[in-house]
């Protein structure tokens, strides 16, 4: 486990802060699951087909 050191605004009562800390290490876990599910993922790849996709969706107004 890490040690970290936090500089407070006087003004921040206890439960902000815990939500603060709270909000980003659930932050943190997500960013680093999602690091390990991409890991060896070709990223260009899921770019160019991400783009391919929105070029051939093509929205339609059916209002008339």
């Amino acid at each position: 486990m890490k040690a970290i050191t936090l500089k407070i605004p006087d003004w921040m009562t206890k439960e902000e802060i815990e939500k603060v800390i709270e909000e980003y290490v659930k932050k943190k876990t997500l960013s680093n699951e999602f690091k390990e599910l991409m890991e060896g993922e070709d990223i260009d790849k899921i770019e160019q087909e991400a783009r391919e996709f929105r070029k051939s969706f093509k929205l339609r107004d059916y209002s008339h």
